[in-house]
């Protein structure tokens, strides 16, 4: 008996530390805090379809905007000097302006200035960095756009999702209230938790040093770090990756977005697993996961 109320208890403790991710509107609303906080005008807001706007708050005119997706970041080699820029420094970019002033290109089009400390700049520019990382990985706000040359659809490779055997339903086993479920990489097979409120996969830090060791993932897979609000409300920041590639039941999926735990974190299938797919459910009676494509 203590035995399971310990379990319970850890399970609790690690399945709410790691799926509490600092979101979209958290730190869009860290970012306009920090404008009003310096005495700037400016707001940012992002749209459902992923449009990134930046404007003035006293005007219903948005000065400048472009597309989540189409955004990386970069922090220029010039002391102080930081840019948000899209690709191939087309049209549609931004420039974080510092100290050192603007570069001499007339592509950076979307000034996002704070006049203030060194410190707060650094904070913005890594506030903006964050908001672009997880709002591009997000599902919620891609483009929908049915055309096959859009450039979120035109993809000659493969598709991320195979089903081997076009079985839908993936077997569970249910221990203590618990679903588990086996993932494998490559050859590594490890029992998950499946944990449907949690944002990201999460492994911990021994599946880690296996995978590294087995060359499933390397250095080129990790992203920008994750940050997690854990239960008395303060901030810790997580590795996170993209495997790139896992196998559940019948299906292997490519690409997939995890966190990585402390110590001995447990093992938590998510989000960033589940919503590659259309749909998905837990069907309790038979314990299986019926993912459709």
């Amino acid at each position: 008996m203590k035995k399971f109320l310990l379990f319970l208890l850890l399970n609790g403790l690690f399945t709410n530390l790691y799926s509490q991710t600092l979101g979209v509107n958290e730190t869009i609303n860290y970012i306009n805090n920090l404008y009003e906080e310096n005495k700037s005008n400016k707001m940012v807001s992002l749209k459902m379809d992923g449009t990134l706007r930046v404007g003035n708050k006293d005007s219903d005119h948005w000065s400048y905007h472009m597309n989540i997706n189409e955004v990386k970041t970069r922090k220029s080699y010039k002391k102080g000097n930081y840019d948000i820029v899209c690709k191939e420094y087309g049209a549609n970019c931004i420039e974080l302006r510092v100290s050192t002033g603007p570069r001499q290109d007339p592509t950076y089009a979307m000034p996002i200035l704070l006049h203030t400390s060194q410190y707060n700049k650094d904070k913005l520019f890594n506030a903006f960095s964050y908001l672009i990382a997880i709002a591009s990985a997000s599902e919620k706000y891609k483009r929908n756009d049915n055309d096959p040359f859009a450039p979120g659809n035109f993809n000659i490779s493969s598709s991320e999702i195979k089903n081997l055997n076009n079985e839908k339903n993936t077997s569970l086993r249910k221990s203590n209230g618990v679903f588990f479920v086996d993932v494998s990489f490559g050859i590594l097979k490890e029992e998950f938790i499946l944990d449907t409120g949690a944002s990201d996969m999460l492994i911990n830090e021994s599946i880690e040093r296996k995978l590294i060791a087995e060359n499933i993932i390397t250095k080129e897979d990790y992203i920008q770090p994750g940050l997690y609000r854990i239960a008395d409300g303060s901030i810790v920041q997580c590795r996170r990756l993209i495997i790139p590639e896992i196998k559940v039941g019948s299906f292997i999926v490519k690409n997939v977005q995890a966190s990585v735990g402390y110590g001995e974190a447990p093992l938590l299938l998510g989000k960033s697993f589940l919503d590659k797919f259309s749909s998905w459910s837990v069907n309790n009676q038979s314990q299986t996961l019926e993912l459709k494509i």
